[in-house]
């Protein structure tokens, strides 16, 4: 009876030794990548919303300016004043200040914008392999 008490302590060892090896399989081949990647997707996460709160303030700027009533006094190159000046410059093709500056903040906010749908493309990426065996 003693080497029948033997053979089944060392038959549980074995299985005991193999589940082990198989946890350990498990946690190295799928809990430790599926945590680094969910790790990956809080920083994406951050930068998405650092990307759009600054989207948001540029916008923000951008509208109160928009909204405000100018406090400049008219000046002969106004168009408002009918300036022969403004007809000239419109004449010899130059562009308002004006216009060269929205298209600056239009580009900024694109960048911005592409920004983000990079960030969230790069998030989709992340999520599509998440448990999957390296």
């Amino acid at each position: 009876m003693g080497e029948f008490a033997n053979q089944l302590i060392a038959g549980a060892q074995k299985r005991g030794s193999q589940l082990a090896a198989v946890g350990k399989q498990l946690v190295d081949n799928v809990v430790t990548p599926w945590i680094e990647k969910t790790e990956e997707l809080a920083k994406i996460n951050e930068q998405i919303a650092a990307e759009e709160e600054r989207a948001a303030e540029i916008e923000a700027d951008r509208l109160d300016a928009l909204s405000r009533r100018s406090t400049q006094a008219l000046t002969v190159g106004d168009v408002r004043s009918g300036g022969i000046s403004e007809v000239m410059r419109l004449a010899t093709g130059r562009e308002d200040p004006a216009v060269a500056e929205s298209r600056k903040q239009l580009a900024q906010l694109q960048k911005i914008e592409q920004r983000i749908a990079d960030l969230r493309a790069d998030k989709v990426k992340i999520i599509g392999g998440a448990g999957r065996a390296a």
